[in-house]
């Protein structure tokens, strides 16, 4: 593990609030009161869906994070490069250990046949071969040990140095933690998010039998206006501005468009509430989101061969 770049990622700051765009009051932005619309409880499931849609995503101003999957990728290596050490202390110290045990075992023998050699020679009638066994085996063992003390103490120092390096990794994960949770402005400001991106669609709910029609919403496109209003479209659904409640962004227009239960255009109200679905954090601390979520609903009053519906559909918007 790069201890460098580890700590790089544990010196994330409070992002400063981005400026917030105003509310937009051009035609297809924020809307009144309608009573064209659905009841008290198509608004509540609306809400209800959108919620579940959205889950965990926070939408609230001083949004809190535990920090990217990134930050956890580096926690978990840290995580992982103490365990490989620790494992390391514990091999270097056993080598060491029946180093220590060979040479003790090594002196016994040494001593075995010194003793036995000065026995020979105290006899006075000494086998010259024997002894010249013995001494070449002296000889050996001698050469064993001195090498066995060696290794020994090669083991003292990588079983040091492996401690010293437990000790780093753990400071080093310690400061890591030590700045968690990581906290930074969850809301989406319009330089971050202008551009053109991919949208993959799933339906959230259908009021009537059966699945609801997805819209073909194909490439999205968000765009900054001159007076700083943020406007999202998305071809044949909805061209609206947006206007900003918390850390999310909202947008509603009445269209006239193939609702999502019946196959013939009529009028209905599209609604879009645009989050941030993920974010990256870089060493300096500066939050950027990685893709964008929407909550779209469709929400068409009965007409003439069609019955009234209310969809749902959970949108993931990745920059293209």
């Amino acid at each position: 593990m790069n201890t460098t770049q580890l700590l790089a990622r544990a010196t994330t700051r409070p992002k400063p609030s981005p400026r917030r765009p105003p509310v937009d009051r051009t035609p297809g932005g924020a809307h009144g009161d309608d009573d064209s619309t659905s009841s008290l409880v198509r608004l509540l499931v609306v809400l209800l869906v959108a919620v579940t849609v959205l889950g965990g995503v926070g939408t609230a101003a001083g949004f809190m994070r535990s920090g990217s999957d990134a930050d956890a990728a580096a926690l978990d290596a840290a995580q992982a490069e103490i365990s490989e050490l620790q494992a390391e202390i514990t091999r270097v110290r056993a080598d060491r250990d029946d180093a220590a045990a060979s040479i003790a075992a090594l002196d016994e023998r040494l001593a075995a046949l010194q003793q036995r050699a000065d026995q020979l020679e105290a006899d006075g009638d000494a086998d010259a071969d024997e002894l010249a066994r013995l001494a070449a085996e002296i000889t050996t063992v001698t050469e064993q040990r001195d090498q066995t003390i060696a290794d020994a103490a090669a083991l003292e120092s990588a079983l040091a140095a492996a401690q010293e390096s437990a000790r780093a990794a753990i400071a080093d994960r310690d400061a890591v933690l030590a700045r968690f949770p990581v906290r930074f402005d969850g809301a989406l400001a319009v330089g971050e998010v202008t551009g053109r991106y991919r949208t993959t669609v799933a339906q959230a709910f259908c009021s009537t039998s059966g699945a609801c029609r997805a819209p073909a919403a194909g490439e999205a496109r968000l765009t900054a206006t001159k007076e700083g209003y943020l406007r999202l479209n998305l071809p044949g659904v909805i061209d609206t501005g947006l206007f900003r409640v918390g850390d999310a962004l909202h947008g509603m227009a009445d269209v006239t468009t193939t609702a999502a239960s019946c196959g013939t255009a009529r009028p209905a109200r599209v609604s879009v509430t645009v989050v941030a679905a993920g974010w990256r954090v870089d060493a300096s601390g500066a939050a950027t989101p990685t893709a964008l979520q929407a909550v779209v609903t469709i929400d068409a009053p009965a007409s003439t061969g069609c019955a009234a519906s209310l969809a749902v559909f959970d949108m993931t918007l990745t920059p293209s």
